[in-house]
């Protein structure tokens, strides 16, 4: 839209000052009179009144007295930053960051939030250090950003004070004041800011910088996906799916994910989809979870990419499909993913030994056993269990009885722990361990009681387990 003076305010122009127009816009503003606040505000902008020009700008995005034009709302937020308007010049950042925008330009954001931040915008100055963090727009600069961080908390943004104590942490530099960034989230929450509460619902979920208040932090979760966090909506969803804070439910989880992942996140869209692939909470839908799927690969999600290629493999029949499904799995294992080393390794050993790659099959199990390495020490009970099955083997490197002991065991205690406190695929995990006596004595009894209740809570992995040791068949689940 080209943005002009409308030839009925000539007299305006002639006869009041800047002042006197912004005032005239204001009053119409206050009375309802969008278009004339909007024609008023421009005259004062063109008149070289800054704060007006940002008025103007705010009515063209908010489409108050005008279509809505994010185009026309970005001139006037750099005509404003221009004549010194400080918070022209965070709005005109706002407008190009492309966290809020999809046609956003990070470097403009950058340019836009600097120059508000050196005139001391707090607000500009935390947003440019997350660009800074995320390497947005600018190279990723942790110690940048830890500067910039600090200088929001110095502004008062206590957003800024929680966040500088994270990446002091991530820079692995300390002490790090954990009751501090608490603190500072929770004070930023009471601001009503979105990220202070999402933050803080972290915090109290983990226990980090004091006690965990699971309640608590359910309620932030579920507030900050009402207004529109996506990583709100799966965080809530999670503690649903767990019955961590309060009840547990399938059905409000996977709302939730399906939330999460329409916001973008890529991990809701990838337990949207393993929730309706699973068939919790109603009737297990594969279409749907490739359509989820298939989102949080767009989306770069890892995982999704590698289930969404599973699920092309299955269907086995050697066309376009199968191969972006293998095409997948590949690419999900090169980028860390050990579900796809797994599955592409499953593929090369059903062909005939005299068609097998050993030496390609050899590289895949050690970097699928270096992969495992990492998440048994990183607390993963499956992958604990999955590793001293190779190690056991001699796969991907040497056997060694005792060390598959010692993952075994590992495996077993953090299942029994990640059951306890409600993660269902975990207690699928902890059966595993007690059917096959892996970790500890055998213990099929215990294992159908763990399941009986799993399987009760709607999760049908877990009825499924339930009917393999019933058959004489138990072992270890396949699904994540």
């Amino acid at each position: 839209m080209r943005v002009g003076l409308p030839v009925l305010l000539a007299s305006c122009v002639a006869f009041l000052g800047c002042d006197r127009c912004k005032q005239k816009g204001h009053e119409a503003y206050h009375n309802g009179d969008f278009r004339g606040a909007l024609d008023n505000y421009t005259i004062a902008c063109q008149k070289g009144d800054g704060e007006a020009c940002r008025y103007v700008g705010e009515m063209y995005e908010d489409g108050e007295g005008t279509a809505a034009d994010i185009a026309a709302a970005r001139r006037y937020y750099h005509a404003a930053c221009r004549l010194e308007d400080t918070v022209g010049c965070f709005r005109l950042g706002y407008s190009w960051d492309p966290a809020v925008h999809a046609d956003g330009h990070a470097k403009h954001a950058v340019d836009a939030y600097a120059r508000a931040c050196e005139a001391d915008d707090a607000e500009s100055c935390f947003n440019l250090a997350v660009l800074y963090d995320n390497g947005v727009g600018v190279p990723k600069d942790l110690d940048r950003a830890l500067a910039i961080y600090r200088k929001a908390c110095d502004l008062d943004d206590p957003d800024g004070c929680g966040r500088a104590e994270m990446t002091l942490d991530e820079l692995g530099r300390g002490p790090v004041n954990w009751k501090l960034a608490r603190e500072s989230f929770a004070k930023s929450c009471n601001r009503d800011s979105l990220l202070g509460c999402y933050e803080l619902g972290v915090m109290l979920d983990d226990g980090t910088g004091g006690e965990p208040d699971r309640h608590r932090a359910r309620q932030l979760f579920i507030q900050t996906c009402e207004e529109k966090s996506a990583a709100g909506c799966y965080r809530a969803g999670r503690m649903w799916r767990q019955g961590r804070g309060g009840v547990r439910s399938l059905e409000q989880a996977r709302s939730y994910f399906e939330r999460a992942c329409a916001g973008r996140d890529g991990n809701g869209c990838f337990l949207a989809a393993l929730t309706a692939e699973n068939g919790e909470a109603g009737q297990a839908d594969i279409g749907i979870a490739r359509k989820h799927y298939r989102a949080g690969c767009d989306l770069g999600d890892i995982e999704s990419c590698c289930n969404l290629g599973s699920l092309l493999l299955s269907k086995g029949d050697g066309g376009l499909e199968e191969k972006e499904g293998l095409a997948l799995v590949e690419k999900a294992c090169a980028d860390g993913d050990r579900i796809g080393c797994q599955i592409v390794i499953g593929r090369i050993l059903r062909k005939p030994e005299s068609e097998r790659n050993v030496s390609d099959l050899e590289r895949l199990r050690v970097r699928t056993r270096k992969l495992l390495v990492e998440e048994c020490d990183d607390g993963h009970a499956e992958s604990c269990l999955d590793l001293g099955i190779m190690v056991e083997k001699g796969e991907g490197g040497p056997a060694s009885p005792d060390r598959a002991r010692k993952r075994f065991e590992a495996a077993r205690t953090l299942a029994a722990k990640d059951c306890s406190g409600g993660n269902l695929f975990d207690c699928t995990v902890h059966a595993s361990t007690l059917v096959e006596g892996r970790g500890g004595p055998r213990d099929v009894k215990r294992a159908r009681k763990i399941l009986t209740g799993t399987c009760s809570t709607g999760f049908p992995p877990a009825c499924e387990q339930l009917a393999e040791i019933d058959a004489g068949d138990a072992g270890v689940p396949q699904s994540r």
